[in-house]
């Protein structure tokens, strides 16, 4: 690869490291639940991933106005 390629092309891989590194430590409760609930019943459906994300996102918005569920 000619020396110009080669860092353009690390730069956009650094960017979406920096960025998907950045998703993970944002929802880390989230990823941890979902792993968790693989761990527990050994498969893991969409369905449980998007029940465990709107609980997630749920509890959120409540911490966030104050409210309690």
């Amino acid at each position: 690869m000619n020396g110009g390629l080669q860092a353009r092309v690390e730069n956009i891989l650094a960017a979406e490291f920096r960025c998907a590194k950045t998703l993970v430590e944002e929802m880390r409760a989230e990823l941890e639940n979902i792993a968790g609930a693989r761990l527990r019943d050994r498969r893991l459906s969409a369905e449980t991933v998007e029940e465990l994300t709107r609980l997630m996102h749920s509890d959120r918005l409540s911490a966030a106005d104050g409210s309690s569920g």
